[in-house]
């Protein structure tokens, strides 16, 4: 089954961020995140909307090798949709 949320942390790594810039874009409100019970999450749909293509978020390493491997996109945290 397709994951449709992810954390925090794997949506700053997909956008080139570390660990605390991610909660810090989050908190913002520059990275989108719905809060189900005491956790907090990014939905997948939002991330490949910004990026405009398909996550594979399948859970095999060569899903994140391929993400690390592309050059990130330059990204304006004012440009980030909301």
């Amino acid at each position: 089954m397709r994951r449709r949320s992810i954390t925090i942390v794997e949506a700053g790594e997909i956008l080139g961020l570390t660990r605390s810039a991610a909660y810090r874009a989050a908190k913002a409100g520059d990275i989108k995140t719905l809060r189900i019970g005491e956790r907090y999450r990014v939905p997948v749909a939002w991330i490949e909307n910004l990026l405009g293509e398909t996550l594979d978020l399948d859970g095999s390493d060569s899903a994140r090798t391929d993400i690390a491997t592309t050059p990130p996109r330059p990204l304006s945290m004012n440009s980030v949709a909301k």
